[in-house]
């Protein structure tokens, strides 16, 4: 947790410096879940941070994530929970979208974002169809055709959510996979702007990005 309360100081410092522009997620590790929810009140009470972002160390299934989900709904803040379907095995503590499935269904009050959609692939689309309080990002992996489309027709343009790969893939890239998609642009606004920016509480809402 060390380690992640100074991610999170820096993460602060370019926020102040940012004048704005910079919204950071407090980080913090399942593997400690007592400590984890302390920093989560440090950051996200204190300090308004926009969110929280979970390492990957335990499943989603895990009951460890459990108190940092309840300070999540506590202070009505998106988590992001990293999730993966992988045909060589899933590294130990990694989550499959099933795996995010059952943490939404166990919280159903909180907002999850599970990154990453071409890591998840089709069948990831399909674990989460019916846990409403789960988007998920565009990120992981390169633009793939028909992926984005895939997973506004089966999640509803209202559950996709912009991810960037920073800094491991350019923006363009990035963008491309939305900019690229065969939708309309009212969808693709959505998808890069107007639905993360509903799942923000409300004070970065009203401060910020108004």
């Amino acid at each position: 947790i060390d380690e992640c309360r100074e991610a999170n100081d820096y993460a602060q410092q370019m926020a102040e410096e940012s004048d704005g522009f910079f919204l950071p997620f407090c980080y913090v590790t399942p593997d400690e879940p007592v400590a984890s929810a302390d920093e989560i009140d440090r950051c996200v009470g204190e300090k308004r941070m926009a969110g929280v972002k979970l390492w990957v160390a335990r499943r989603a299934t895990d009951p460890g994530l459990d108190p940092i989900l309840e300070r999540v709904v506590h202070w009505r803040v998106p988590v992001l929970q990293h999730a993966w379907r992988k045909t060589t095995g899933n590294l130990e503590g990694e989550s499959t979208p099933a795996d995010v499935a059952d943490l939404a269904r166990r919280h159903p009050e909180a907002q999850i974002i599970m990154a990453h959609l071409n890591g998840c692939n089709p069948r990831g689309i399909e674990d989460v169809v019916d846990v409403p309080n789960v988007c998920v990002d565009t990120s992981g992996g390169d633009p793939e055709s028909g992926v984005v489309e895939l997973a506004v027709e089966r999640l509803g343009a209202g559950r996709v959510v912009f991810g960037s790969d920073a800094p491991i893939r350019h923006f363009g890239v990035c963008l491309a996979k939305v900019l690229g998609a065969n939708l309309p642009w009212e969808t693709k606004r959505m998808i890069l702007w107007d639905n993360l920016q509903k799942r923000l509480p409300e004070w970065v809402r009203t401060e910020v990005v108004s």
